[in-house]
């Protein structure tokens, strides 16, 4: 099975060494675990999902934190609090319910203006 990086959705990816479990797509660089995801793992990859290459700042700014405690987390100097979780999967749930709205009203758009 062909393997798609989840960022660019490019075909062109490879383990960055041999039997690692971490795929690296050649197209923009995004590197993510094939196997089980670590907490830190699963942190970079919800926040480059959601916010994109500022996502450090923005995650602060979502859950009410300092830049420097999420650089912390993703660093594997701490870990985040118990509660960061549930914070972080309300904030997709938002976000999901946001863009299932937005694509509800492209659809409504495009049957409007099909010839």
């Amino acid at each position: 099975m062909k393997r798609h990086c989840p960022e660019c959705e490019s075909a062109r990816v490879k383990p960055i060494a041999p039997h690692s479990g971490i795929l690296q797509c050649q197209e923009c660089g995004w590197e993510w675990s094939v196997g089980s995801t670590t907490d830190t793992e699963l942190l970079i990859y919800f926040g480059k999902a959601m916010w994109g290459s500022r996502w450090q700042a923005e995650m602060a700014r979502a859950l009410g934190v300092h830049p420097d405690t999420v650089q912390d987390w993703r660093q594997g100097r701490m870990i985040p609090r118990p509660g960061v979780w549930t914070d972080l999967r309300r904030i997709g749930e938002q976000r999901r319910s946001t863009l299932a709205a937005i694509l509800a009203a492209i659809d409504k758009l495009q049957e409007r203006t099909k010839p």
